[in-house]
C-alpha cells in the first residue's frame, strides 16, 4: 500500500486509486486518520491534510478556520506512525508517482 500525504496544492493532479478529501476537512484528528488508514484499499491513495505549527498565524494568513496544530499532532502521533510501520505503508510524495 502506498499513501501520498497531500500537504500543499500541487500544480497538476495525477491518477490515483483513492483520494481522501474533506472527510475531516481542516480537522483531521488521530481517530479519523486511523479509521481512514484502516479502510484504504491496496494501492496508491492520497489523504489531504493541513498540518501546521501555529493555528493563529495560519488562520490569519489564509483565513481558514482549520486545526493545523491538531492535524500535525495526528500525523506525527506514535500510534499512527507505528500503525504505518506495522502495516508496511510507504509514505511517498507526488514526485515518486509515475504519470499514468
Amino acid at each position: 500500500m502506498r499513501i501520498v500525504i497531500y500537504v500543499l496544492i500541487q500544480q497538476y493532479m495525477l491518477s490515483l486509486m483513492v483520494w481522501v478529501d474533506m472527510v475531516a476537512g481542516g480537522n483531521m484528528q488521530e481517530c479519523f486518520l486511523r479509521a481512514i488508514l484502516e479502510a484504504l484499499p491496496t494501492g496508491t491513495s492520497e489523504i489531504m491534510i493541513h498540518p501546521g505549527r501555529d493555528n493563529a498565524l495560519l488562520q490569519k494568513q489564509y483565513g481558514w478556520p482549520y486545526h493545523w496544530e491538531e492535524e500535525f499532532q495526528a500525523v506525527t502521533s506514535t500510534e499512527i506512525l507505528n500503525w504505518i510501520k506495522e502495516n508496511h505503508v510507504n509514505l511517498i510524495s507526488f514526485k515518486e508517482l509515475s504519470h499514468e
